[in-house]
């Protein structure tokens, strides 16, 4: 029986590949469109094996899931609802950030699993924190997170970026969505009544 503490058999592995190639398949889809970029070619920008990414991702979505969740970083410990709405705003000025997540939206408008993906390793994630928190309704977070994203990510694409003003502003709206005293009806997960 091997030690399992012992070296793996074969190649020992390289730390930093995973970086390597969730930052390729970033820089790749702010180039061009993620439906016409190839694994093959994320794995040549990257330095690795096809195969490599496979080990590590089973899907294509999977991946540009996984390069999304890279590019916005770990979610904070919102200490409040403008700390929060802050940090998501930095990472959307981005524009790599931005494309990345605009393309990969974008696409979950048809395709289900990809949109299941989204919601349950992004959305439910940051949903929940909010939630928690700022100890609030379900339906506030959600709707909270949903008007920040989208206002967000309408204001940069009409106007090029976003400013202070604007992160001001959708704080200030999101604030009051998640104030106890906000009347939302509640709704499933759908939104429906």
């Amino acid at each position: 029986m091997r030690d399992q503490e012992g070296p793996r058999p074969g190649r020992p592995r390289q730390a930093d590949v995973s970086g390597r190639i969730l930052t390729a398949a970033r820089e790749l889809i702010a180039a061009r469109s993620w439906e016409r970029i190839s694994l093959d070619e994320v794995a040549t920008r990257a330095g690795v094996a096809k195969t490599t990414l496979y080990r590590r991702w089973r899907s294509k979505d999977e991946l540009a899931v996984a390069t999304l969740e890279h590019a916005l970083g770990p979610l904070p410990a919102a200490t409040s609802v403008r700390a929060a709405v802050g940090w998501l705003a930095e990472r959307v000025r981005d524009p790599g950030t931005r494309h990345v997540l605009v393309t990969l939206t974008s696409l979950s408008a048809r395709d289900p699993d990809l949109r299941t993906m989204l919601r349950s390793r992004l959305r439910d994630p940051y949903v929940a924190s909010l939630r928690d928190e700022q100890a609030t309704r379900e339906a506030s977070a959600t709707l909270a997170f949903d008007l920040v994203v989208g206002t967000l990510l309408h204001r940069a694409a009409m106007t090029g970026g976003i400013t202070d003003g604007d992160v001001a502003d959708v704080s200030d709206v999101a604030e009051q969505l998640m104030s106890p005293a906000a009347d939302l009806p509640s709704r499933d997960a759908a939104g429906a009544p």
